[in-house]
């Protein structure tokens, strides 16, 4: 991660002596390698390897049943967004960009799973204000998350940073499609506009715009729903991760 508080100045001196003694250093992206190269991290010793997603676990599923079965109406259109609640994934942005949105759009229903982190108390007080409160919904944190995606049909990444997505690639491996910004890893597993989406999504005014674009587009989600799927299961396999990893610990085995 490449948040605000990991690049003071001292953690950022003291990651770069650490990180000199060591073999290797494993980042989850090739974009986040570059990050640390051009910081002046040793390059030689850093390793790219993307995540990868388990796809027997996560698959795409009845969606009506889905939905039925975390209490969403079986009609309309629905986003998520799945983790802890933490500033850097900027929730109170979506939240007030989901509230202008679905003021365009009665069947849109906002779902956010993970009630856990520093934002909690915060982000409950925004969704009680909000106009569209009642198409909000909140769900605490799930061991089993696929029936959350598999209710989507659409999943926001917009976090300050990110490695490298595994709710992106979670998603994306049941069939939903990513909207994210276009920092950190999410270029590396997003084809705008084929498999997913990515913009600027630094304001409010900016997710909003995308949020009433695609909301009112069922059938492009469903198409670039069906692409995700395909993409991960051709390059984001979980079986591929853990092959790189084998091949780092070999090599260094060796060494």
């Amino acid at each position: 991660a490449t948040s605000a508080g990991e690049t003071r100045p001292s953690l950022v001196w003291l990651r770069r002596l650490l990180y000199g003694r060591c073999a290797a250093v494993h980042t989850v992206s090739h974009s986040l390698r570059d990050y640390y190269a051009a910081r002046g991290f040793p390059a030689d010793k850093l390793i790219a390897i993307p995540n990868g997603v388990d796809t027997a676990r996560f698959a795409p599923g009845d969606r009506a049943a889905a939905r039925r079965r975390i209490g969403l109406p079986e009609t309309g259109v629905v986003a998520g967004m799945i983790g802890s609640l933490q500033r850097r994934k900027r929730h109170r942005e979506v939240i007030e960009a989901f509230s202008r949105a679905a003021a365009r759009q009665p069947d849109a229903r906002l779902v956010i799973v993970g009630t856990r982190g520093p934002e909690a108390e915060n982000i409950r007080a925004q969704i009680a204000a909000s106009p569209a409160a009642s198409r909000i919904h909140l769900y605490d944190f799930q061991d089993d998350p696929r029936p959350y995606y598999q209710a989507m049909d659409l999943l926001l990444v917009a976090s300050e940073n990110e490695g490298l997505s595994n709710a992106a690639l979670e998603a994306m491996a049941c069939g939903v499609p990513v909207l994210a910004g276009a920092a950190c890893g999410n270029a590396e597993i997003i084809i705008p506009e084929q498999d997913g989406f990515l913009g600027a999504l630094h304001r409010v005014e900016d997710i909003a715009a995308r949020l009433a674009e695609l909301l009112a587009q069922p059938r492009r989600l469903s198409a670039a729903g069906a692409a995700a799927l395909e993409k991960v299961a051709a390059r984001h396999r979980l079986a591929d991760m853990a092959e790189g990893y084998a091949r780092l610990y070999r090599r260094l085995a060796g060494e």
